[in-house]
């Protein structure tokens, strides 16, 4: 059985600019917090939860995919996108270029993100970080709720 406590201990925490994705274990389900340098709780996701048993899920992919900082298809950087770049270009010069926007967010996830992580190893893995992700999106930990995902 997982803990969520280790996602919201501050000494769990690792910076996107150094992501150590190959701490993370090679197979299983994530279920991972995401903070501000300010100490804010942005986000909770989950990653891992496709194939059948706990062996054929990768568990760094999603995490991999944030520090990238590419929007397509990657909800979490959309949101990194509205909420926290493009507030800041409002008033800005701005010049259009392929992969612009996309290399903003990855700056911004890099310089102002980190996030802690707990694994679930077991073939119903998928399952509960589901059912995890979901009730700390309502709020079950201490009543807080991630500033870009709640429910």
């Amino acid at each position: 059985m997982i803990s969520i406590d280790h996602l919201f201990d501050p000494a769990n925490r690792i910076p996107f600019r150094e992501p150590k994705v190959e701490n993370i274990p090679s197979f299983g389900s994530i279920l991972y917090t995401i903070w501000n340098t300010g100490g804010d709780f942005v986000y909770v996701g989950i990653g891992g939860i496709r194939g059948q048993t706990a062996k054929d899920r990768n568990p760094r992919s999603r995490i991999t995919q944030h520090w990238q900082g590419m929007r397509s298809g990657d909800q979490f950087c959309i949101y990194v996108q509205d909420y926290f770049v493009l507030p800041q270009m409002i008033g800005q010069p701005y010049e259009a270029q392929n992969g612009q926007i996309d290399r903003m967010v990855r700056k911004y996830i890099h310089e102002n993100l980190s996030y802690a992580y707990v694994i679930d190893q077991s073939d119903e893995g998928n399952k509960r970080v589901r059912d995890f992700e979901r009730s700390i999106q309502q709020g079950a930990w201490q009543g807080m709720k991630p500033l870009l995902n709640p429910f």
